[in-house]
C-alpha cells in the first residue's frame, strides 16, 4: 500500500492558508466599504455591516481608485462584494484571525461593569 500524504496537515479547501497579507487585504476592504468589525466587553468577535449603504450620507462606500465600470452602481452590487468578503473573513485561519480583529476592530467595554481598585474588603 502506498503512503498517503497526511490529510489533517494540508488546511481545509474551505480556509484560508496562513497569511497576514491575504487577511490584511481581506479585512482591510471589508473596512474600507463600510463593514465593522468588533469586540465585545466578553472577548466575542463580530461583524457587521450596512443594510441599505445608499441611504447613508456618503451613499454606497467604493474602492479607491475605482474607473466608473469598476463601482458599485446599487445596493444588490455593494451587497454582493461585502458577503464575498464576510465568507472570505470566517476562513482566515486562527493566526491572521486574530490579526486583523486586533488591528480593525472596535473593542466595547460594558459601561455597566464596576471595577474596584485596592483591597476587597
Amino acid at each position: 500500500m502506498a503512503d498517503q500524504p497526511n490529510s489533517s496537515a494540508r488546511p481545509s479547501l474551505h480556509q484560508l492558508p496562513d497569511c497576514p497579507e491575504i487577511a490584511t487585504v481581506v479585512a482591510g476592504t471589508f473596512h474600507q466599504l463600510g463593514g465593522l468589525l468588533s469586540i465585545d466587553s466578553r472577548g466575542r468577535r463580530g461583524s457587521g455591516r450596512p443594510e441599505y449603504p445608499s441611504m447613508d450620507e456618503g451613499g454606497i462606500p467604493q474602492l479607491d481608485g475605482a474607473n466608473a465600470y469598476e463601482q458599485f452602481h446599487n445596493d444588490d452590487e455593494w451587497l454582493g462584494a461585502m458577503k464575498l468578503l464576510q465568507y472570505w473573513l470566517k476562513r482566515l485561519s486562527p493566526a491572521d484571525r486574530d490579526f486583523v480583529y486586533g488591528m480593525f476592530a472596535a473593542t466595547y467595554i460594558d459601561p455597566d461593569a464596576t471595577f474596584k481598585l485596592g483591597r476587597e474588603g
